[in-house]
């Protein structure tokens, strides 16, 4: 009989600067599958790079945007299916001086 399969939260960074900092690890026993990363930078600049790479510094999500400074929030909301093994990490990442705010979603399915 099938299993249900219901999405968690993966990690959520708010107010984040820097990194890549690793803010989750894929769990022994499980294949990750990240569904969703949307990526807000309320950052009031002119250029604004944000992203999500995986532990060998590879980029899923990227919110690259120009805006008016002090006026234009950027959002970037990414949808994919990106697997993850056991011990695979994912890091959010700015430039300098952006802050961004984070949230990754997906699946912890079971391994057989």
């Amino acid at each position: 009989m099938p299993r249900p399969v219901y999405s968690t939260r993966l990690f959520r960074a708010a107010s984040f600067a820097g990194g890549p900092t690793v803010f989750f690890a894929a769990p022994a026993g499980f294949v990750t599958v990240v569904k969703c990363i949307h990526i807000v930078t309320g950052s009031t600049l002119a250029v604004a790079h944000a992203w999500v790479e995986d532990d060998e510094g590879g980029k899923l999500a990227m919110l690259f945007g120009t805006g008016t400074p002090n006026a234009d929030p950027i959002s970037h909301l990414e949808y994919g299916e990106w697997v993850l093994e056991a011990g695979e990490t994912l890091s959010p990442a700015t430039t300098a001086p952006t802050i961004a705010d984070f949230y990754v979603s997906g699946y912890l399915l079971t391994v057989p």
